[in-house]
């Protein structure tokens, strides 16, 4: 199983200030795609739990706010209320691969965070940093600013309870030190750069407990009140799509929308936590709240267990996660019902098959946060998100509302509901949606079954029909884009013979597109959603060139890719495998001459015109990996026959070439520290 390796804050900072300073972009999300505040005349800001946040909008706990770097992204596109990804006692868990299909409805196979509980306590930090250094870069106006982090834990009580979780809890929380510390670390013109900024030290105070598929009731409750005594948090619990009943979501999935492929699992529905329960469960801990004067509120939804019946996740999958179009009906149900039960009392947040055109139904339900996840996997990406936050503003606008409570009083009044407060008119709202939304085409069967087109051709480590799709829907941003010539080399082959090398001809080598796309290994978790929406089979993530941040990363891994540092002496080295077979290349721009070799045979290249200016064939060769490189000691002959292909020595000089010419995650640990 691929694993996440977070990047040094350092280089993220670096990575930023630099690609801002180019292009106005910032981890590939161009200046033209980021959330810049409000327009002019609108209040977008909502409170949650007593604080207020620039937005209602957030990623869900989900792969958009799992790294640094997801989190910063999903903040420049508008998110004001980020749900961290969910954390628990268990961080090394085995996930098949790939593990999300997003390619019309959505489905998924991983459901907790796929770093330790260190890294992940690590990452979160880094991003709520790095928030406050891009609202300063990019000169964010005020009220744009109010950010706030939801932290989602989940699975049982004794993992909640446990040593290592409290400790996680209580130093995210009250993080002064960790933030200290990681300042502290920096280069001194990095340091210098961001000591001024004004990042509050207590990253969050309310928590949305995961329940998932199977915790019992009595656990949930006890969490609950565990979470209120122990840590002093808000506390969401987080329902899941079964609390409707088995019969109702089976009528609503499978004969209302038409699913019929999906087969639900009435073992879930049996484990789950049941309406009844819920409603009694909430009325309880609504006391152990007042007590310690916080909030209790609810979240719709967690996903929906149903039978994996798709080619594209591991065979030995037995089930499979629902999302997307067909889990917001349910998840509306489900909060409509509960609303309902319980006089709207509870504050409720959302998270089930949002995008851009239901976004403001749900902010008018009195919903807060409204979260998404499946919609940002799809293309466009985070570039998506300001749209959620344009479209809101144009609902206003239709109905003459400036600010959010007003917004939701009068979406009521336009259905001739006389409600003049906002909670009561959040309630109407909300009931009347759960209604509409069963007979909106959009999200039934037959409007969900296309698929991303293929072209019908196959991807190779260059071109490709260049249309950015693998950059857009990665959440961790571990794709990216390169510029290079558009040329063609002569290539000979360097052939042993009787001892010594010789040149023979070989096909000429080269590119025909200026844009080659790459993949950042230590970002990439094999997830497949790349190859989902691609056009040419193949699979990005796996055929086109595989960067490593550190040469012990790229030792480790048995897959082609390559390495990129610079030694003392100011020498460009890049390492890789290119069909199993060890290569190294070394550049001085000094001679702008490059040593070339694969560990048995040695040359030397005029990189201005690509001659072979000496080889030779190593006595003294290395073994290193696949099958035609040399064990020590051996001499020369016993490489007869063997062969050096120089395409690869451009194929690795192109890259190299095209990764140091921009500002990339490659380029991160190489750029100034200034």
């Amino acid at each position: 199983m691929a694993l996440l390796v977070p990047q040094r804050f350092e280089d993220l900072l670096v990575r930023m200030y630099a690609e801002h300073a180019r292009s106005g972009a910032i981890f590939d999300l161009e200046a033209r795609e980021m959330w810049r505040g409000p327009t002019p005349g609108h209040d977008l800001s909502v409170m949650n739990h007593g604080a207020r946040a620039a937005s209602g909008l957030g990623p869900a706990a989900g792969p958009q706010s799992q790294l640094a770097q997801n989190i910063l992204l999903s903040w420049l596109g508008g998110s004001r209320v980020l749900e961290l990804k969910t954390v628990q006692i268990l961080d090394r868990l085995e996930i098949g691969r790939p593990c999300i299909d997003a390619q019309n409805v959505g489905f998924n196979i991983e459901w907790s965070q796929e770093l330790t509980l260190e890294e992940s306590l690590r990452e979160y930090v880094v991003g709520w940093t790095l928030v406050h250094a891009a609202a300063e870069l990019l000169g964010m106006p005020v009220e744009a600013r109010p950010t706030l982090f939801d932290v989602s834990v989940g699975y049982s009580l004794d993992g909640i309870r446990s040593d290592p979780v409290k400790r996680w809890l209580t130093r995210l929380r009250h993080a002064r030190p960790l933030l200290d510390a990681a300042r502290d670390a920096l280069p001194k013109g990095l340091r210098d750069r961001i000591g001024a900024l004004d990042v509050a030290g207590e990253i969050y105070d309310c928590v949305t407990l995961s329940t998932f598929h199977g915790c019992p009731a009595d656990e949930i409750e006890k969490i609950s009140e565990h979470l209120f005594l122990e840590h002093g948090v808000h506390v969401i619990v987080k329902m899941n799509p079964t609390l409707l009943g088995f019969g109702d979501v089976e009528q609503i999935l499978r004969g209302k929308l038409g699913y019929d492929e999906l087969t639900l699992q009435e073992r879930s529905f049996d484990e789950d936590l049941r309406f009844d329960q819920a409603v009694a469960m909430m009325s309880r801990l609504e006391g152990v709240a007042a007590r310690v004067g916080k909030r209790l509120g609810a979240k719709f939804t967690n996903t929906l267990v149903v039978k994996n019946h798709k080619s594209f996740f591991p065979a030995d999958q037995k089930q499979m996660y629902l999302s997307g179009q067909p889990l917001h009906v349910l998840a509306i149900q489900a909060a409509a019902r509960f609303a309902e039960a319980t006089g709207g009392r509870y504050p409720q947040s959302f998270s089930a098959g949002i995008d851009r055109h239901n976004f403001p139904d749900a902010i008018a339900a009195g919903l807060v946060p409204v979260t998404t996840c499946t919609d940002l996997l799809r293309a466009g990406g985070y570039a998506r998100l300001p749209k959620y936050l344009k479209e809101l503003e144009a609902r206003m606008d239709a109905v003459g509302a400036k600010d959010v409570d007003a917004f939701i009083v009068a979406t009521a009044s336009a259905r001739g509901e006389a409600n003049e407060a906002p909670h009561a008119a959040a309630l109407s709202n909300l009931l009347a949606y759960a209604k509409a939304v069963l007979e909106d085409p959009r999200y039934a069967a037959p409007k969900n079954r296309k698929i991303p087109r293929r072209v019908g051709t196959k991807l190779a480590l260059f071109d490709c029909v260049s249309c950015d799709k693998c950059v857009q829907v990665c959440p961790n941003d571990a794709n990216f884009w390169i510029e290079s010539p558009v040329a063609r080399f002569p290539s000979p082959d360097l052939v042993v013979r009787a001892g010594r090398v010789t040149e023979t001809p070989g096909a000429p080598y080269g590119v025909s597109r200026p844009r080659q796309f790459a993949n950042y290994a230590d970002f990439c978790n094999d997830c497949g959603n790349c190859d989902v929406f691609c056009p040419e089979e193949g699979g990005p993530y796996v055929v086109k060139p595989r960067f490593f941040g550190g040469r012990a990363t790229f030792e480790s891994d048995p897959h082609d890719g390559f390495f990129v540092d610079r030694t003392d002496d100011g020498r460009l080295v890049m390492v890789g495998r290119i069909d199993g077979v060890f290569h190294e290349l070394s550049v001085d721009p000094v001679t702008r001459r490059a040593r070339f070799s694969d560990g048995v045979v040695h040359c030397e290249v005029d990189t201005a015109t690509h001659a072979v200016l000496s080889s030779a064939c190593a006595s003294d060769a290395i073994e290193r990996d696949g099958p035609s490189q040399a064990a020590p000691g051996r001499g020369p002959h016993q490489h007869e026959g063997h062969v050096l292909r120089l395409w690869r020595y451009h194929a690795m000089r192109l890259l190299l070439d095209g990764v140091l010419a921009g500002v990339n995650p490659v380029t991160a640990r190489l750029l100034p520290r200034g």
